[in-house]
């Protein structure tokens, strides 16, 4: 009797081994096909064979997104597919719902004018692997930078610096294609030389109606400073308001902040403050 009672034991014990081996070949599969088809934009696969739909991620810029915001990136091209290896070095299986930890490498050889470095930084992940009747599908992950690697800072403000200049010169010519979801944010916000709250809205109206014209509009950033994915740069405008413009014919000098944020693979102003402190 004890004898069978060992040998069942056994029995179970090779069957749950066995369990453990195929689950875990199932997610190395998955996981390494996750890899490919959001290397390659492939949002069918990823949607029909990797994710569920309450598929929610962390990002190494600390933003919560779901799959609706992710699918949306992914199929505007907003985000920049960056190559990179997946090593992974645990996974934990606790019934239906399994852990897959490690370490990805973004090829740093593919760096792109203007992105943080911090985007090619080696990052620990950890993604939670969820069994459906479908199969195993990828439902939460995060990802955390591990470092922010050297000499970036002098290229972003480099790319800061280009994009200030690029964004007033669109002010300048009234380019609204330039300046609408591309330098300027859908949600940016602007204390304006008026003293009012606005938005990206009221300045779109404002640019259409000739309340943003100038005959003359100069920049002169004196600091920048980066954290991350956000740039806050300071200094002082001189400009010649026109046409229907407060001020117009005169010559106003203000002093300007404005905030970028980089995010889905570009940088794009999410607030500004410009107080006039001189008309002649």
């Amino acid at each position: 009797m004890k004898k069978n009672l060992l040998s069942l034991l056994f029995i179970g014990v090779c069957n749950f081994g066995l369990a453990q081996s195929k689950d875990e070949a199932a997610i190395l599969k998955l996981d390494s096909l996750e890899v490919a088809s959001f290397l390659k934009n492939d949002t069918e696969t990823l949607v029909n064979k990797i994710w569920t739909k309450e598929y929610v991620v962390m990002n190494p810029f600390n933003n919560i997104v779901n799959i609706k915001d992710i699918l949306a990136l992914m199929q505007n091209q907003k985000i920049t597919q960056i190559p990179f290896t997946r090593k992974i070095e645990k996974i934990t299986i606790s019934e239906k719902i399994a852990f897959v930890m490690g370490v990805e490498t973004p090829d740093a050889s593919k760096a792109v004018a203007g992105v943080p470095k911090s985007v090619f930084s080696p990052r620990r992940f950890t993604n939670v692997w969820t069994k459906t009747k479908k199969g195993w599908r990828l439902s939460g992950r995060q990802a955390s930078n591990l470092i922010e690697m050297p000499n970036s800072q002098l290229e972003i403000e480099t790319e800061i610096r280009r994009l200030e200049n690029l964004e007033r010169e669109a002010v300048m010519a009234g380019d609204s294609l330039a300046l609408f979801g591309k330098i300027w944010s859908a949600n940016m916000i602007i204390n304006a030389p008026n003293n009012i709250s606005s938005t990206v809205e009221r300045s779109k109206s404002q640019l259409r109606s000739g309340n943003l014209a100038y005959t003359s509009f100069e920049r002169n950033i004196e600091k920048i400073s980066i954290n991350i994915n956000i740039a806050i740069v300071m200094g002082q405008e001189t400009l010649k308001p026109q046409g229907i413009q407060q001020n117009a014919g005169k010559t106003v000098t203000r002093r300007f902040t404005n905030i970028w944020q980089y995010s889905n693979g570009q940088w794009q102003i999410i607030g500004r403050q410009a107080t006039i402190i001189k008309v002649e």
